[in-house]
């Protein structure tokens, strides 16, 4: 008998080919069906900016799909890996992570995944380095006066945002957040002696304000940072941190948490960038 990670169903593993824009309303359906709630923007951003694999499901739809962004040639973030039900445990993710790690040639690879996807990714030489918990809510009032530390940006401070985020990021990905940009509700910034040393950016998300990236110079400014969107930021939001003592710090302030993802790289690590600058992402599947 054939063993389940030799073969998707029947015949064998079907091509993975490349997505694009024509294939939206199939992803979010895929999306949807495993209980994702993802939002077409999203998905619209990642087939503009980034590389988005999938399989058709000789039923109709997709079986499964996978998503790479690139930065520069040092480092791509894997996003997106989703397998119908009715094709789980055939071999079909393992499969997909195996391609885009062909496809991402020297780069280091970086991911966040769930239970069932860090099984996948340890197979093919992944590392976990770190929790990152999400955690959704409403902020309490600001006591402190935190927000009080931050400004709006301007299009002026969009360049040395950008910097900011490179050395924090170890690869500069402007493409990628000047498309973010357009996109964000609000994005704030924090100075010390005149120069912009930190940045966050509140986006939409369906029901939720998602607050990422979030870049600062020590956890105070990230406090401040979150707090400066929070505060001006209608319902829910929620928040991806690296930094265990900001999510303790978040979730004594009113949020809590409701999943947690296992941070991973395959290639080299720690990466050429300050990460412990980095507070969140910008998102689980563009880092």
């Amino acid at each position: 008998m054939e063993k389940p990670d030799q073969v998707f169903w029947g015949t064998g593993m079907p091509p993975i080919r490349r997505l694009g824009i024509a294939d939206l309303s199939a992803s979010m359906a895929l999306a949807a069906s495993r209980g994702w709630n993802v939002e077409d923007r999203t998905w619209s951003l990642l087939l503009e900016i980034g590389e988005v694999y999938g399989v058709d499901d000789p039923t109709g739809g997709l079986a499964g799909t996978i998503t790479m962004v690139r930065y520069n040639d040092a480092i791509a973030t894997i996003g997106m890996m989703l397998v119908a039900a009715q094709r789980a445990r055939q071999g079909l993710g393992l499969a997909l992570f195996r391609h885009v790690v062909d496809q991402a040639t020297d780069a280091t690879l970086i991911l966040y995944a769930t239970g069932d996807g860090k099984r996948i990714y340890e197979k093919v030489g992944c590392l976990g380095v770190g929790q990152v918990p999400a955690l959704i809510g409403r902020f309490r009032q600001d006591p402190d006066g935190l927000a009080e530390q931050t400004r709006p940006v301007v299009e002026s401070d969009l360049d040395r945002i950008i910097q900011v985020d490179a050395a924090a990021f170890g690869a500069g990905r402007a493409p990628v957040l000047r498309r973010l940009f357009t996109l964000a509700e609000r994005i704030r910034v924090v100075e010390a002696d005149g120069r912009i040393t930190g940045y966050a950016v509140a986006s939409r998300d369906g029901s939720f304000a998602v607050i990422g990236p979030v870049v600062a110079p020590n956890i105070v400014a990230a406090q401040a940072l979150i707090v400066g969107l929070a505060t001006a930021t209608d319902g829910l939001m929620r928040l991806d941190l690296h930094n265990q003592d900001l999510a303790d710090w978040c979730r004594a302030r009113g949020l809590w948490q409701v999943t947690s993802t296992t941070f991973m790289v395959r290639g080299n690590w720690p990466l050429a960038g300050d990460r412990d600058r980095l507070y969140a992402p910008a998102s689980l599947a563009v880092g």
